[in-house]
This record gives C-alpha cells, sequence and structure tokens, in this order.
C-alpha cells in the first residue's frame, strides 16, 4: 500500500457479483484500485453519457448519494448484500429499487494525487436490470 490517500496507477473500477433479485437481496459490489483510506461516495442513478467532471466521467443523472465509506489498506471498499434494503432506508421513495426497473451505480473518491489535479475521480459505472 501506499501513502494515506495516495493516487494509484490504474483507474478505480467497479464490479457487482450475486444476482439482481430485489427478492434475494443478494446483490454486491466492490470498488478496488482506490487510494488508500480514502473517502468513497456509492451513488445510484439512471445512465446518463459520461459527463466530465473531476478526473474522471460521471455516468449517472438524476442520482442519489446513498452511503459513504473509507476505502481500506488496500484500496478496496465493499457494499452489499442487503443493498434494497439499505436503499429503502436511506433514501427517498423514488430512489427505491423496484423489479423492472435498470439502475446504475458508480463510485466518486477523494484522488488528491490524481492525474488532473482535481482531487476527486470515479469508478466505472454498472448498469444493472433487477428482476423479481
Amino acid at each position: 500500500p501506499g501513502a494515506v490517500g495516495a493516487s494509484v496507477p490504474r483507474a478505480a473500477a467497479l464490479a457487482a457479483a450475486g444476482t439482481s433479485s430485489v427478492s434475494a437481496d443478494d446483490l454486491w459490489f466492490e470498488a478496488r484500485w482506490l487510494p488508500t483510506y480514502t473517502p468513497v461516495l456509492w451513488r445510484i442513478g439512471d445512465e446518463t453519457p459520461p459527463t466530465p467532471f473531476g478526473d474522471g466521467l460521471l455516468c449517472l443523472r438524476a442520482d442519489h448519494t446513498f452511503g459513504a465509506v473509507i476505502s481500506d489498506g488496500q484500496g478496496v471498499t465493499g457494499l452489499g448484500p442487503g443493498l434494497i434494503l439499505l436503499v429503502q432506508l436511506l433514501l427517498p421513495p423514488e430512489a427505491w429499487i423496484h423489479a423492472g426497473q435498470v439502475r446504475s451505480f458508480q463510485c466518486s473518491y477523494r484522488d488528491p494525487a490524481g492525474p488532473c489535479g482535481s482531487g476527486v475521480n470515479h469508478t466505472n459505472g454498472v448498469r444493472v436490470t433487477f428482476v423479481p
């Protein structure tokens, strides 16, 4: 691991595992290759054409931030299972997840040593089609 908050030589990546079943609520995400011990915001919304923001691209519109965590000493953080319940507890009803919806997820994170010097960057977006 590098220095606290040090930028990493590759882009951070977000991946999903589990199922997209609302009733199972076993979907989970892992963001890796983040700077170590840095704030990470979890975002949910509708996919949109990528918009430059900070040192990266925002891939969501009408999004909600629904969690803030700190990456670990390996530059990793995760969320889930229990994502459906978490969203219902933290966000207004219009952001809740229902079967048949397509929602996108992305993480934004502090990156003080990033390539453009803005201090913020983003993972890739992950699109999920939810089923019953």
